[in-house]
């Protein structure tokens, strides 16, 4: 290799390859400075539940197969945002800087309180335990009090009232939901995905599915439902 390698050509009187390393070593020298300075910080629970508490002493239930995304260099500055996708119960330290998860469907403002959110493609699902929190796109806010429910699916918004939040720790237990959200229980707790029809995923069911057995979930879900659901290629479809 070295035999084939030429004497540097020079235009107008430049060394051409020696500008052209300088070129590379800073480019990887850009590179290093982004990659090893990015203050992103990403918490994944993976295969159980985890809880972790962020420096405003907020703490936050991950559901399995969930993550949140916060800056660390500008958290708290001004304002605490995190991101979320998958679903987290929020115990968020009272503050004067606000306090927002973003998601894929909007933000939730919040004023001090206590919640559970659940944020995937199909569903943005808000249950306010305590204190107050908004709901907020770039057109339109609505805020909501302890016992509400915030559904937006397929770009409409619900205000539901709720007597007993979703349980998700223990055991799956939803009472007057959307499919979508059951569905989108068994996707994080077993790591699986769906395929059905929007107009199925709009129906409401009442419903109680263990964590350890997803063929037991599917009968149960056939059986309350009256449709037949089966899991194929790690898919649940309706046959």
């Amino acid at each position: 290799f070295q035999k084939k390698v030429k004497a540097p050509f020079k235009i107008l009187g430049l060394d051409w390859r020696k500008i052209a390393a300088s070129i590379t070593l800073l480019a990887a020298f850009s590179f290093s400075m982004w990659f090893f300075g990015s203050t992103d910080i990403n918490l994944t629970a993976t295969d159980h539940t985890q809880e972790v508490t962020l420096v405003d002493q907020t703490t936050i239930r991950l559901h399995k197969n969930s993550t949140v995304i916060y800056d660390k260099g500008s958290f708290g500055k001004e304002t605490r945002i995190v991101c979320l996708e998958g679903q987290a119960y929020f115990d968020v330290a009272k503050s004067e800087k606000q306090f927002i998860v973003r998601t894929k469907h909007g933000d939730i403002k919040v004023f001090g309180t206590e919640f559970n959110v659940f944020a995937d493609d199909d569903l943005l699902f808000v249950e306010l335990e305590e204190g107050s929190v908004a709901y907020c796109t770039e057109e339109f806010e609505r805020k909501i009090v302890p016992g509400e429910r915030i559904e937006v699916s397929q770009g409409t918004l619900q205000v539901n009232t709720f007597d007993q939040g979703s349980a998700w720790d223990e055991v799956i237990s939803c009472k007057n939901v959307p499919l979508s959200y059951i569905l989108g229980q068994l996707k994080l707790n077993f790591d699986v995905d769906y395929k059905v029809s929007k107009s199925l995923l709009i129906q409401r069911y009442t419903i109680n599915l263990p964590k350890d057995d997803l063929a037991l979930c599917i009968q149960i879900l056939h059986d309350v439902s009256g449709k037949n659901f089966a899991l194929i290629d790690n898919i649940i479809t309706v046959k």
